[in-house]
């Protein structure tokens, strides 16, 4: 199961057309100040195994007290909670020694938020404290924005950040895709003020040394693309590995965008899902890269058993990084991550749901850059930070895991909405004939793993009387009362941990 679903779970016990968020986090200037005395010293000079304890956070919510009192609790009560589990599990540090209260200054946030009096007079036992702010931009697209404040004076290691809600985007209609699509964007957000920003890239260190890092941070051109690079060991052995590309020189960041997205997030070419590209997207996997980035700042120990499967990519080799998605002579696509032909239908790569390939018919933008350019007509996909590659765009009234879309299955009860639910593609009428070009439809898989490290898929099929059935071959499925039909299945067991 996602971790995001875990956490919405978590979220939904303490309760009894989506969005696209885009993240600006870097469009919020601050200048870090620094937290701690002269008479702390870390706990040892040499960051051993047994020294890290796990990471200890607080949340201020003074700041969204003029907010209206649901917005409270959502944020207060459901947002928060889940994430602050997942870091204080997922990251360790080394504390500092004498042990004592974090007391923050009335200006170490700039203007974005207030500093209560509590934080200069009695202050917060923890290792980070997150100001929690509301406001209301109705204009603006954007759900939630970050920013660190100020680092710890002998580590570099964030102590004091703040995260800023709009509440002109938060739903309150407590679907669990509207939750699930909301604490995503809270761990991305909270992932920058944690270390996944510029800001703080130059403050990364050795942990062996507390020195500064050097040339970590460098910009080489990919595809023609200028493109700024990260290099921290715990990342780049994970991404080497990942992609089966052993002369990877780090992780690619986003080349689009404006100060908000660029550099400041994962290239979403390279990682589609990982949650931390530059703006909201259906089933966002929280992978071992962002918490190896996590480890390769210094600051902290990760957790890896908390990252989910990341697939997008997976062996492809040296050429998926570093190739055109598009060949420019063929005009067919280089992987089978970017799907062909333009404006198709098809199922997204976590088969999440269903969408069109690229956008919904061919959109022209004559000041396309020309390394984009690659059927030579200037047309462009919907996704902004894609350099242009053709994936499926999901559609938010096509998702599987939405139980309350049901209403549009194709097949009535016989398909199966909800946590859980796969998308398919498939010729399955209710008449005595197949369709004519396959569809999309929604069924709940079963996996079986295999001796041979294969899997053996069923779905399940018939609603209330229904049953699970096996797949009889590689792609097709026999559903007996309605005839054969073709459905397309790949990845279905592989890439989704089921």
């Amino acid at each position: 199961m996602s971790f995001l679903k875990t956490l919405f779970i978590l979220s939904f016990c303490l309760f009894s057309s989506l969005y696209a968020h885009k993240c600006v986090h870097n469009e919020m200037d601050v200048t870090l100040k620094v937290t701690g005395n002269h008479q702390h010293k870390l706990f040892t000079n040499l960051p051993l195994r047994s020294n890290y304890r796990n990471l200890r956070m607080a949340f201020d919510f003074t700041n969204i007290e003029s907010a209206s009192e649901y917005v409270q609790i959502y944020i207060r009560d459901l947002l928060m909670p889940p994430v602050q589990s997942f870091f204080e599990a997922a990251l360790k540090i080394v504390p500092t020694l004498p042990a004592s209260n974090l007391y923050v200054g009335q200006d170490t946030c700039g203007s974005f938020v207030t500093i209560p009096p509590k934080a200069w007079t009695v202050g917060y036992d923890s290792d980070i404290v997150i100001f929690v702010s509301a406001v209301y931009e109705p204009s603006a697209e954007y759900l939630a924005r970050s920013v660190p404040c100020a680092i710890n004076r002998l580590t570099n290691r964030p102590s004091v950040g703040a995260i800023i809600f709009n509440t002109a985007y938060i739903k309150l209609d407590m679907k669990d895709t509207t939750i699930e699509s909301d604490l995503s964007t809270t761990l991305h957000e909270i992932t920058h003020v944690l270390g996944f920003s510029k800001a703080l890239y130059p403050r990364y260190i050795d942990p062996k040394t507390l020195q500064p890092l050097t040339g970590h941070i460098f910009n080489k051109t990919v595809n023609g693309i200028p493109t700024m690079v990260l290099n921290v060991p715990p990342l780049t052995q994970r991404l080497r590995a990942h992609f089966n590309c052993s002369t990877l020189e780090g992780a690619y960041l986003e080349n689009e965008g404006g100060p908000g997205s660029f550099g400041a997030h994962f290239e979403r070419r390279v990682f589609y899902n990982e949650f931390m590209t530059a703006s909201d997207i259906k089933d966002a996997r929280v992978s071992e890269f962002t918490l190896a980035l996590f480890e390769g700042t210094g600051w902290y120990q990760a957790d890896y058993s908390l990252a989910e499967p990341m697939t997008y990519g997976k062996n492809k080799g040296c050429e998926f990084l570093d190739t055109k998605c598009v060949n420019p002579d063929t005009k067919e696509t280089s992987f089978k991550e970017f799907c062909s032909p333009f404006a198709s239908r098809g199922v997204t790569w976590t088969r999440r749901g269903f969408g069109v390939c690229g956008a919904f018919k061919p959109y022209i933008n004559p000041s396309l850059h020309s390394e984009f350019d690659y059927w030579g007509n200037k047309t462009k996909v919907i996704d902004s930070f894609s350099d242009n590659c053709p994936q499926i765009q999901f559609l938010s009234s096509f998702d599987c895991e939405d139980s309350s879309l049901g209403v549009n299955a194709l097949l009535d009860t016989y398909e199966s909405y909800g946590i859980g639910s796969k998308a398919f593609m498939g010729t399955l009428s209710l008449d005595d004939s197949a369709l004519s070009e396959p569809l999309g439809f929604c069924f709940k898989p079963k996996c079986l793993k295999k001796e041979d490290g294969g899997y053996e898929l069923s779905v399940f099929f018939g609603g209330s009387d229904g049953g699970y059935v096996n797949c009889s071959a590689a792609g097709t499925v026999l559903a007996e009362d309605f005839g054969f039909f073709i459905i397309f299945w790949e990845r279905v067991c592989e890439f989704n941990n089921l």
